[in-house]
């Protein structure tokens, strides 16, 4: 699901030009424990504070306006009257963070007795409903995008959205639904169902798809198993640009896919730590020319926080399928691969990509982090066209970032390609390039 562009969030951020920026480590009641480290184990601790482990008596939340508090505690996992260990209270604090719910937390014990303390976590929430708003206009391609979300529905930390979308003369939109927590157990539920055009060189691709997945998190949240259900049908418009070259439609296909991640990413306000490694092999099946095929996918991130608030980031991707019809095959170009090549630039059944950043938070305010970026990006495809794509390119851009809306901003990036005869160019679009 691409993520939204909150105009909210823009005009609530002119507000913040006005303000001192607060910088990591001062005393400075909106970065209090979101700094990096501050959902380690000795997050929050204080010289009066008892020690770890002990037995938490009471706890209180303080802070909620929206949120239900029956949704922190879960998170948190700590029970009155029962032990609580520094690997306990750290782990709590960080899937507390994970949710993206909040912009501030902060937790402190306060002794009773011996080996016996209460807890006061206090919460700053996010703004969590906010409108989709995205889109490009070129010589030949309008595309227009627009719709609202909600990460706490209800503030049940359920989320739920839709869109409306125009490409050129073809119409579509999504709705979707996630609930993180399905039966209040560490088990997640995605239904969508869509309908969305994306042009291709000689066609463009309307694909008509409903899909459910769930899965559960393992092992503290570093491991993630699930199983994907997808069914749909394509159709096909005329093409954007050159030759018309429509491929026989699919008729009905149907999916079925296994979902698994190896690893955590942690978040603190807008930066994250950590490693994924994402598994997704896949049979599907059409009355097609495809006939039955597999595909497999491998998808590898990494996140680590540098002194000077930089976060270093690297995604490695592995893609690859036996089907032999053109909306099957996989596109790569500079939407979501290679920044600055056209899209769907090269196509083929078998490529490998990755993206190197560093992104820096060179100031923060209260509804506003402007984020100074550079980036290397890089794909290898095994064309359609018997022949092998190198496709490379770097640059630089900017990040305006609204850490009170959950993962919200806008991202502004110049890419210069390096292989191939294409001008520097721009690449725009909603929060991170990916994450």
């Amino acid at each position: 699901m691409r993520r939204a562009l909150p105009l909210a969030a823009l005009l609530l951020s002119l507000r913040a030009l006005a303000a001192e920026p607060a910088r990591p480590g001062e005393d400075d009641p909106r970065t209090e424990a979101v700094t990096p480290g501050a959902t380690d184990a000795s997050a929050g601790d204080r010289d009066d504070e008892p020690p770890l482990p002990g037995t938490l008596r009471a706890l209180r939340i303080v802070g909620l306006e929206g949120t239900r508090e029956h949704v922190v505690r879960r998170e948190l996992g700590w029970r009155e009257g029962e032990a609580v260990d520094a690997h306990a209270w750290s782990l709590g604090l960080t899937r507390l963070w994970n949710t993206v719910l909040f912009s501030r937390i902060t937790a402190r014990r306060v002794a009773v007795s011996p080996g016996v303390f209460d807890v006061e976590v206090r919460v700053a929430e996010n703004f969590t409903i906010f409108p989709i708003f995205t889109g490009t206009a070129t010589q030949d391609i309008t595309w227009v995008r627009a719709g609202l979300m909600d990460v706490n529905l209800f503030g049940s930390y359920r989320e739920a959205g839709f869109s409306v979308e125009r490409y050129n003369e073809s119409y579509g939109g999504d709705v979707y639904y996630r609930d993180p927590r399905l039966g209040d157990e560490r088990v997640e539920l995605f239904l969508q169902a869509s309908r969305l055009a994306r042009p291709r060189p000689g066609f463009t691709l309307v694909r008509n798809v409903g899909r459910a997945e769930v899965s559960r998190l393992l092992s503290e949240d570093r491991m993630r198993v699930g199983v994907r259900l997808e069914g749909g049908y394509d159709t096909y418009d005329d093409p954007l640009r050159g030759g018309e070259r429509v491929p026989q439609p699919s008729d009905p296909y149907g999916l079925v896919a296994a979902a698994l991640r190896f690893g955590r990413l942690d978040r603190t306000r807008v930066t994250y730590a950590g490693q994924t490694v994402d598994l997704v092999p896949s049979v599907a099946w059409t009355t097609g020319p495809s006939g039955l095929f597999g595909a497999l996918t491998v998808d590898a991130r990494a996140f680590r926080r540098w002194p000077g608030n930089i976060n270093a980031v690297l995604r490695v991707l592995g893609v690859m399928t036996s089907a032999t019809t053109d909306n099957f095959i996989p596109f790569v170009g500079g939407t979501e691969t290679v920044r600055g090549y056209p899209d769907s630039y090269a196509h083929g059944p078998r490529y490998a990509a990755t993206n190197a950043e560093l992104r820096w938070s060179a100031l923060e305010w209260e509804y506003l982090v402007i984020m100074p970026t550079a980036f290397v990006d890089a794909a290898l495809v095994d064309d359609v066209r018997a022949e092998r794509r190198v496709l490379a390119s770097a640059g630089g851009g900017v990040r305006l970032i609204a850490p009170n809306f959950a993962a919200a901003g806008i991202r502004v990036d110049f890419a210069t390609p390096l292989t191939g005869s294409f001008a520097p160019g721009l690449s725009l679009g909603a929060y991170q390039f990916f994450w």
